[in-house]
């Protein structure tokens, strides 16, 4: 099983917290220096998730409307209380990044005007 977020690593997972400009330090706990662990799963199929179970009647889980949302996992070296952020959020982000990037590109080499 491959990571379908084998291209979100560390680095643009804190790219895309500086510039939405999210705090990633622990709010939990109040001792400096704040540091954290960031988790983005890795190439071999691991993911960390945000997972909400429900059970049927007869006590078991329920696995059709159990859900389980790819997360980045923030931990807290010190206290270990966890953050979780969506990967689909960071995917977003990335797409609209690449979207306009692409468009200034375009507009850079002047794509489609005519040389006369």
């Amino acid at each position: 099983m491959n990571n379908p977020y084998a291209w979100l690593t560390y680095q643009i997972f804190n790219q895309f917290a500086q510039e939405l400009g999210i705090n990633l330090f622990c709010q939990k706990c109040s001792v400096a220096p704040k540091n954290y662990f960031c988790d983005t799963g890795s190439d071999d199929g691991y993911l960390p998730r945000s997972s909400a179970y429900t059970t049927t009647n007869d006590g078991f889980v329920n696995m059709t409307e159990s859900r389980h949302i790819p997360c980045v996992r923030i931990t807290c070296v010190h206290c270990g209380h966890i953050d979780l952020y969506s990967m689909f959020a960071v995917s977003q982000w990335q797409q609209r990044k690449a979207a306009t990037n692409a468009n200034a590109l375009g507009s850079l080499f002047g794509l489609g005007s005519s040389n006369e």
